[in-house]
């Protein structure tokens, strides 16, 4: 993983936590999956959260549940692009297209990894995206 360190605003004083990002991957179908930590690679927070499968590797629920700063970090660093939401409990997550070039450039080991690795959408199962192909 590189070395690189970025900066997310702490929800609650709004100061900036350096931090360092890594990419990888839900074990249940290969979908991408963003950790954060600190620069003593600590564990920091989950960027993502996993709802439902999508139809895409590269697209993730941003977990604003438990770190409500997730999309202007996103936004920050060019990561991703909102696509849509998703319903889980009492929150609406964003989900994003995420860019895996921009990811590429502070994690190219589990970018490569994730690209590489064998991603399946469960088959008969209800995603967010049946709802917008019957509307």
């Amino acid at each position: 993983m590189k070395q690189n360190t970025m900066y997310i605003k702490h929800s609650y004083d709004d100061q900036d936590e350096a931090i360092k990002l890594g990419v990888n991957s839900y074990v249940t179908n290969g979908q991408i999956a963003i950790l954060l930590y600190t620069t003593d690679w600590e564990f920091y927070s989950d960027l993502s959260v996993f709802i439902e499968p999508f139809d895409y590797q590269n697209y993730m629920a941003v977990d604003v549940n438990n770190l409500p700063t997730a999309e202007e970090f996103i936004k920050k660093y060019n990561l991703g692009e909102l696509v849509d939401y998703v319903h889980s409990g009492f929150v609406t997550y964003p989900v994003y297209a995420m860019n895996m070039d921009e990811l590429k450039k502070w994690d190219e080991k589990g970018v490569n990894e994730l690209v590489s690795a064998e991603f399946k959408p469960k088959e008969n199962e209800h995603t967010l995206w049946d709802n917008v192909k019957t509307c």
